[in-house]
């Protein structure tokens, strides 16, 4: 699917929107620390859904899972697994999770869209999961090069608010190049075929988009410009009615942090 920027105006203040709510909610974001003592009580056991995302990222919730900390703090699981985080959070917003482990970027655009979200703790920070690929053998060999050419990015994703943030410290306007719309798992064969000059993806499928591409392909990283955040997500009216239960998520996210 290609989309025409130039006659799309609501996209227009994007960068400037997504950095405002950035900010608003980076007050209500919690990191760990291994100060917090633990549960000293056999809590009673209650259920919740996570959708989990396949990321890395997500790493602190896997462990918690996978090692018995959520039954442990009291609470029964149910896993929803996720290719990535955007997927997750769907299932948040459509009432089939609870909790889901999900970049902030999605989180923004759903509160964009009207969502009522709620950032329960930040699991995770990196400056190097998202990047542009691009086909050397089609003369990209610079950013400048971007100008004019079909590059991807699956919207609504950390790859789609990368790329703006790209295009522009590069001082190419969004107008300015082709912008199509795919899925993650599409980017690597795309690109492959040469149905398109670049892709902006993330990990796991940035490395197997690097991996198939290979000699014909480069990378374009800019730690300086954007670090993501990878989050447990819930709807602020889930938290307000279940405090006992994101309590436990938060105690088992700890055990994780700190073992």
């Amino acid at each position: 699917m290609t989309v025409n920027r130039k006659t799309s105006t609501q996209r227009k203040p994007f960068l400037n929107r997504m950095v405002l709510a950035m900010v608003t909610l980076a007050a209500v974001t919690c990191l760990f620390a291994c100060d917090w003592p633990e549960s000293k009580s056999v809590a009673p056991v209650e259920k919740a859904t996570i959708a989990f995302s396949s990321s890395h990222n997500a790493f602190l919730a896997d462990v918690a899972q996978v090692k018995g900390f959520f039954q442990q703090e009291g609470l029964e699981v149910t896993p929803h697994l996720h290719a990535y985080g955007k997927l997750a959070l769907d299932d948040v917003l459509a009432g089939k999770a609870d909790f889901a482990t999900v970049a902030e970027t999605p989180v923004m655009f759903a509160i964009l869209n009207g969502a009522d979200l709620f950032i329960i703790a930040t699991i995770h920070k990196t400056k190097t999961d998202d990047a542009i690929v691009a086909r050397t053998d089609k003369g990209i060999v610079t950013p400048s090069d971007l100008k004019g050419r079909k590059i991807a990015a699956t919207f609504g994703t950390t790859s789609d608010f990368f790329l703006d943030v790209f295009l522009a410290v590069n001082a190419i306007a969004r107008e300015d190049i082709e912008l199509v719309n795919l899925q993650q798992e599409e980017m690597a064969q795309a690109l492959a075929e040469g149905k398109i000059d670049a892709v902006a993806a993330f990990n796991p499928f940035l490395l197997a988009t690097q991996k198939q591409i290979g000699e014909s392909g480069t990378t374009f990283y800019n730690k300086k410009i954007y670090t993501k955040t990878f989050n447990i997500v819930s709807t602020k009216e889930f938290v307000n009615r279940n405090p006992g239960k994101v309590n436990k998520v938060l105690r088992a996210l700890y055990r994780s942090h700190c073992n």
